[in-house]
């Protein structure tokens, strides 16, 4: 027979190789249980960044209505509308107070009936953009998009207990649980560091997790070696799958509808993962963000001389509008708006360090504790 061709025997060796370190894993998974003792993660020693409390809590301060409490929130810094628009306000008030000087007092009389037509003609112009109609529905879609993502984060509390009725017991059923429930922590922590920014400051690579005990150097060099993005967030969910269905071999689990609802729950937290991956790589569609941005910007820009109070000797002044000098209706305007806007912009991706973003390392040291407490205490 004609000899094989080297790309299919590297490819063949390559496959033993990954074979073999996968069952070097497997039967170090028992030692590394065996040697673990702590239950929580350990963060001192490899956290590169602090911990950001994201999410702006205010639960407990409207746990009874009143025209206070509701003032009080408003005067919050953090997750404050204000703090998303100061600086666009400061621009439009400092564009509209020169246009309003320079037509005041820099324009002789007949110059300022040739802007005052200008005004005239841009309020107009104004009343067709649609921007409450566009608004709206910009608003609603990344809202819907934001809370569906929070709903797509995986939790291991499910497997806990599955895996607690499945494989029950202390000793070698005890250290299958922790292991299997390890790795499915594992799994979430390099997803989360792959997509979103605080977990990456905390775990900026696999030596991090060895650090911090979450994963052997063995199991480290071995995610190391797979595709970053398509492999390495669900590697430790296939030495989960593996570990079950060892354990089901070996009569640890006697009931196979226990077994088939076990791999049920981990395929279910992978495909939260999967879903978290695909929604980040699809976003919202950058011509639709486009085109709210591009009239709301724009539908303030013609505000600055649409909106411009006309003085009371022209003829163009109506009775109805007398010339207040500050335009505090537009204001407002621009505070309900613009705040719309940075709404939206604030929640499109709730993967990065805002004040409304998910906090990530909160939801990764309370699945790591809870879990281990579940599994271990719960027999």
């Amino acid at each position: 027979p004609p000899p094989p061709s080297p790309r299919k025997t590297r490819l063949t060796c390559t496959h033993c190789a990954l074979l073999r370190a996968f069952q070097e894993v497997l039967a170090g998974a028992w030692q590394h249980c065996l040697r673990t003792q702590n239950n929580h993660l350990d963060t001192a020693g490899h956290c590169s960044a602090p911990a950001c409390q994201m999410t702006v809590h205010y639960n407990q301060d409207v746990l009874t209505g009143g025209p206070v409490v509701f003032l009080r929130l408003l005067l919050r810094w953090k997750g404050c509308v204000l703090k998303l628009i100061y600086v666009d306000l400061i621009v439009f008030l400092v564009a509209y107070a020169v246009f309003s000087l320079v037509y005041r007092y820099a324009l002789k009389e007949e110059q300022q009936r040739h802007f005052e037509s200008v005004i005239l003609y841009v309020a107009n112009f104004q009343r067709m953009i649609p921007i409450s109609f566009i608004l709206g529905f910009y608003v609603q879609l990344v809202f819907n998009r934001f809370w569906e993502q929070f709903n797509s984060v995986p939790w291991v509390f499910n497997a806990c207990i599955a895996m607690t009725a499945a494989i029950p017991g202390s000793g070698r059923g005890r250290c299958i649980r922790r292991t299997c429930i390890r790795y499915m922590n594992a799994s979430l922590i390099i997803a989360s560091s792959r997509l979103h920014v605080a977990a990456r400051k905390r775990f900026p690579t696999t030596q991090h997790l060895v650090q911090a005990g979450i994963i052997t150097q063995r199991e480290g060099d071995l995610i190391d070696s797979t595709d970053p993005v398509a492999a390495q967030p669900f590697l430790p969910l296939v030495w989960t799958t593996a570990i079950i269905m060892r354990a089901e071999r070996d009569g640890l689990i006697q009931n196979p509808h226990l077994l088939v609802n076990t791999i049920r729950v981990v395929n279910d937290f992978r495909q939260s993962l999967l879903k978290l991956f695909l929604m980040d790589h699809v976003c919202v569609p950058l011509v639709y963000t486009q085109v709210v941005t591009l009239a709301v910007y724009s539908y303030f820009v013609s505000s600055i001389i649409g909106q411009q109070y006309i003085v009371n000797t022209s003829p163009y002044s109506k009775q109805d509008r007398r010339d207040y000098y500050v335009p505090f209706y537009t204001i407002l305007e621009f505070l309900v708006y613009m705040g719309w806007l940075k709404v939206a912009e604030s929640l499109v991706n709730p993967m990065g360090e805002d004040d409304e973003d998910f906090d990530i390392n909160d939801i990764i040291d309370w699945n790591w504790t809870a879990s281990f407490l579940i599994i271990t205490l719960f027999l």
